[in-house]
């Protein structure tokens, strides 16, 4: 008889690591403006079973795509494009619980660890300020060898709430390179059956109302020759915080123009 403790999940692990065939991304609905300022996330290491973990990645790389709708390239939605990113070295980790595979019920079951990461401001994510929006979000162990251990990183399935407001199952990124990524849903045990990932993200309200962000050039000095002025040639550029897509920001007067003395 195979004991369930009560700290138990329902779910497996998906391997996903970076610079392999398989990196994991799941979808959420965004319906205010509040920063990103927090991630959790829960996952396991296939086949180890005890409540200290293994061999640890030495970093996690995390991204937030924008959403690729059903239809405009698979039957399924996916993610198209990395609009923000971070490099997690500093993440705190814990042991939840038990993971039990549902694909294999004789299978015993494997620690479960709760991963966790908070951000300097720097490093906040703005979502945008009005509208319903779909993102994705995507994890993958890094190990800095370059190889993978015994024990790799995987993330946690979980049953797809039917009460969700995402419209997909997660995905599993093929390729992260190509453009759109090419994915795989997935699912168990047949395509009427989604499954998603464990993650939570927290948010603050920062009273942002506006993604865009404009970057100018910090002040210069120049020599003028002739006295009547200099030709100063700077750039500048603005951010969809967003999106984040860049644009050259239009100045006035423009770069390469003759300042006069004093301006």
């Amino acid at each position: 008889m195979l004991y369930t403790p009560t700290n138990a999940y329902y779910g497996w692990n998906e391997l996903s690591v970076f610079n392999s065939t398989n990196v994991v991304a799941d979808d959420w609905v965004c319906s205010n403006g509040k920063m990103v300022t927090d991630l959790r996330w829960w996952g396991s290491f296939p086949g180890w079973q005890w409540n200290v973990p293994p061999q640890l990645p030495d970093a996690f790389l995390i991204r937030v795509w924008t959403d690729l709708p059903a239809g405009a390239w698979e039957p399924f939605s996916q993610p198209d494009k990395v609009v923000w990113s971070i490099y997690c070295t500093d993440f705190a980790i814990q042991f939840d619980g038990w993971d039990f595979d549902p694909r294999d019920p004789g299978a015993p079951p494997e620690a479960c660890f709760r991963f966790e990461q908070a951000l300097q401001e720097s490093e906040w994510w703005q979502q945008p300020p009005t509208g319903t929006n779909i993102y994705w979000i995507s994890i993958e162990a890094v190990y800095a060898s370059g190889q993978t251990p015994a024990y790799p990183w995987g993330w946690k399935t979980r049953p797809r709430d039917p009460l969700s407001l995402a419209p997909d199952d997660a995905v599993r990124i093929l390729d992260p390179y190509f453009a759109p990524p090419l994915c795989q849903p997935i699912w168990w045990p047949d395509p009427t059956n989604s499954w998603d990932m464990a993650f939570a993200l927290s948010t603050m309200d920062t009273g942002v109302t506006n993604c865009i962000q404009v970057v100018c050039p910090t002040n210069m000095v120049v020599t003028c020759a002739p006295t009547n002025g200099a030709v100063v040639v700077f750039s500048s550029y603005a951010t969809n915080l967003c999106t984040g897509q860049v644009s050259p920001a239009t100045c006035t007067p423009p770069s390469g123009s003759l300042f006069p003395v004093g301006t």
